[in-house]
């Protein structure tokens, strides 16, 4: 996926997303950063273009605020059907304070140059592929300092899914990695179709596995 959203090759796959329980699933148990959500929707969204933007930010927290906490705040603005997150991030006062005597408050567009402050189709590879995603989802990205904390904003489209296609939506989840298909399972949930499944069964190995797939594939084919 990568490689094409720098060949400018990627087409996002739009899919129903829970954002709160998607990123509680891809950060795990870490207690450095606190999720706040004001009520997101369900939406849809490319989730994987999504995640990529935001693992980039919040790579960028940890390695600017150190150990200090990171706060990430959800917000869906209904009528214009957009996604706001700000990531947040305590600093150390007095290397913030030389940033913005340096660059001023408005930080955006260091996403653009290179970590030196030279701009020349920029090496800042995290920036770039945070702009690349949020462009490809119809989104912008906006940095700011203040004081106390660095705030990064991304803003994407998300529109409401339709309630009568997302009711008979019905999908078969097909993967060889166990993992994968255990991450899938908690997906199947309304207004997901309940005869949506998971295949192959999490029980069988690897060889099981491939062979389920195959019969699965020449069924679908032969009918």
């Amino acid at each position: 996926m990568l490689r094409q959203v720098a060949r400018n090759e990627y087409q996002p796959i739009m899919a129903e997303v829970n954002v709160e329980e998607g990123l509680r699933m891809e950060l795990g148990t870490s207690n450095s950063i606190k999720i706040t959500d004001f009520g997101v929707p369900r939406v849809l969204m490319d989730w994987n273009l999504f995640w990529h933007a935001l693992s980039n930010g919040i790579s960028n927290a940890r390695k600017h605020g150190g150990s200090r906490p990171i706060q990430i705040s959800l917000m869906h603005q209904k009528d214009e059907e957009r996604l706001i997150v700000q990531i947040s991030n305590g600093v150390d006062a007095e290397r913030q304070a030389r940033l913005i005597a340096s660059h001023g408050e408005d930080g955006t567009r260091l996403l653009h140059v290179r970590g030196d402050g030279s701009s020349s189709l920029s090496s800042n590879i995290g920036g770039k592929a945070l702009l690349a995603c949020a462009h490809l989802l119809n989104g912008s990205v906006a940095l700011h300092f203040t004081p106390t904390q660095t705030n990064l904003r991304i803003e994407i489209s998300a529109p409401l899914p339709s309630p009568t296609n997302a009711e008979s939506l019905l999908i078969y989840f097909l993967d060889d990695e166990a993992t994968m298909r255990r991450r899938y399972e908690t997906w199947i949930s309304p207004p997901l179709n309940p005869l949506s499944r998971v295949l192959p069964s999490l029980d069988l190995g690897a060889a099981a596995s491939d062979a389920a797939i195959e019969g699965f594939v020449q069924t679908v084919m032969d009918a």
